[in-house]
């Protein structure tokens, strides 16, 4: 879960993205100006191989939060392998 609190950092780094996120980490999201997005890499085991089929869903729910806001959104490279169209966005 992210921290909900006011912050002055400059970006925040969900990667490895391993789950969803909720609510409340998503409103958390808010609190800075810049989002990066990428996936675990490497060998997963069987429980996340069978999540990550949804990876390209918990990043269009984190798209749409950051579009909705004006946050530029990040995505690595590896997003690619789930589906996940790169977004290339920075905040200068």
């Amino acid at each position: 879960m992210l921290d909900s609190a006011p912050t002055e950092n400059l970006f925040v780094s969900l990667e490895p993205l391993l789950e969803e996120l909720d609510e409340v980490s998503l409103l958390g999201l808010g609190h800075y100006r810049w989002v990066i997005v990428g996936p675990q890499t490497g060998s997963l085991n069987r429980s996340l191989r069978e999540k990550y089929q949804f990876f390209r869903l918990w990043v269009q729910g984190i798209k749409c939060y950051c579009c909705a806001r004006g946050i530029p959104l990040f995505t690595k490279e590896a997003c690619k392998k789930y589906g996940v169209k790169l977004i290339r966005e920075f905040p200068f």
